[in-house]
């Protein structure tokens, strides 16, 4: 197969973005019980639970190539043999912001580039919405309504795109009903991405020249007719997925990228907003699915309308609950301090644990904006008081052990947690 400059750049784009082996093992470990409580127990599964093992451990998830083969058949025989001949290389890099993108090389082949972090943000949203807003019958029939809680909990996931540019969140229980509703819907969403970078492959292949609004919306149109055509594939990921699964997975992406883009996340200036597209994209589809595209759209209405005007009793539900994770965080950590003053070391305090739990309870902006206090004067004044008189510590005592024992936490988490706590510390 030839070497292209696209070969070649994506070759280096991911040797220079790709995590030390030894890293990734010891970033991974965590993940280990998931895995184990995915696999079923059986015998025959001790070949595939060696693999899920190893690929949790020492390589990458390398969705992008897997999600390539499902959409492969969708192609133009043109793109096809682009890809045949290295004239379109896939490469897959380690990066956690949500993103895909070609890069136009000087020969005229393309890397198209898919970042880790597509999948885990838009599984993140995923997860949750088929969670708290798919209710299934006994028939397995689902209907979708608005939930107040999910609606939080993809507020905190906004929250932390917003400030991280990551895929984070609080925990929740979830079941394997919805799970299995949620993967086929996040592979519908990236297939929709992967399709409109095709687009635009498609439109410069040919020579057509437009200009950069006009590209886009004509790489929507390329990428909503192409998965149109999905569940006719033979795939095993789209041979079972209804047409309806595709709208649902298109329009959680869009909608997605649209509240953030409400809420004031830059996109940059080369795509329409995204509400203009999504009103293209569904002409596509003329006119079927009407009640699924309300239903979802009611539902981000919904999220938005808590994030931007809440009710007053929201409100004050709201309100008592920032005040009980402040409290109970400043609580927590003084409760560490006089252990540790005590000669308990920091691993033995039960700190760790319990802050995590706090973390997962969701409004993650009120422990940070806390934490930013304790790194400029040592915290609130009226939280420290006990502390200090039953210590004797002084307002400088008291701010070095609290961010010596917050320090000691962070340090030991994945991103972002641990970057985001490290950025306090610098503005």
């Amino acid at each position: 197969m030839m070497t292209t400059d696209a070969k070649i750049f994506a070759d280096e784009i991911i040797r220079s973005t790709r995590t030390n082996p030894l890293v990734r093992f010891a970033l991974r470990v965590p993940e280990l019980p998931r895995v184990f409580k995915n696999l079923q127990p059986s015998w025959k599964t001790v070949g595939s639970a060696f693999g899920a093992v190893f690929n949790v451990l020492f390589k990458g998830p390398d969705i992008s190539r897997t999600l390539y083969h499902d959409l492969a058949p969708a192609f133009p025989d043109e793109i096809k043999v682009l890809f045949s001949t290295n004239r379109i290389v896939l490469a897959e890099i380690e990066d956690e912001n949500p993103r895909i993108y070609v890069k136009c090389c000087n020969d005229g082949s393309f890397a198209l580039v898919v970042h880790q972090g597509l999948y885990k943000f838009l599984y993140r949203v995923a997860r949750a919405f088929s969670t708290f807003f798919v209710e299934f019958s006994t028939n397995d029939e689902r209907a979708l309504e608005k939930n107040y809680k999910g609606a939080r909990i993809i507020a905190e996931i906004f929250w932390w795109y917003k400030n991280t540019k990551t895929a984070w969140g609080p925990s929740y229980e979830t079941t394997r009903e919805n799970l299995f509703f949620a993967y086929p819907l996040v592979h519908a969403a990236e297939s929709f991405f992967l399709c409109h970078e095709i687009g635009h492959i498609i439109i410069k292949n040919n020579g057509n020249a437009f200009s950069r609004h006009e590209e886009e919306s004509r790489a929507d149109f390329i990428a909503a007719s192409m998965m149109k055509e999905l569940p006719s594939l033979k795939s095993d990921k789209f041979k079972e997925m209804s047409e309806e699964y595709v709208v649902l997975g298109q329009e959680m992406a869009l909608l997605t990228f649209s509240s953030l883009e409400k809420l004031g996340v830059n996109f940059g200036t080369a795509h329409p907003p995204f509400n203009v597209r999504l009103n293209a994209i569904r002409s596509v589809y003329s006119g079927k699915f009407q009640g699924t595209i309300a239903k979802v759209e009611a539902i981000f209405q919904e999220i938005m309308r808590q994030i931007e005007e809440p009710s007053p009793e929201e409100k004050e539900w709201v309100n008592g609950a920032e005040q009980c994770i402040r409290e109970t965080f400043i609580s927590l950590l003084d409760a560490c301090v006089a252990r540790n003053v005590e000669g308990t070391p920091l691993d033995e305090t039960g700190f760790g644990f319990t802050m995590s739990e706090l973390l997962n309870e969701g409004f993650a902006y009120i422990i940070f904006h806390e934490i930013k206090l304790i790194a400029r004067n040592g915290g609130r004044a009226q939280a420290k008081t006990t502390v200090n008189s039953l210590l004797n510590l002084s307002q400088s005592e008291l701010q070095f052990l609290r961010v010596r024992i917050l320090v000691h936490y962070f340090s030991l988490q994945p991103a972002p947690l641990s970057t985001y706590f490290r950025a306090l510390f610098v503005h």
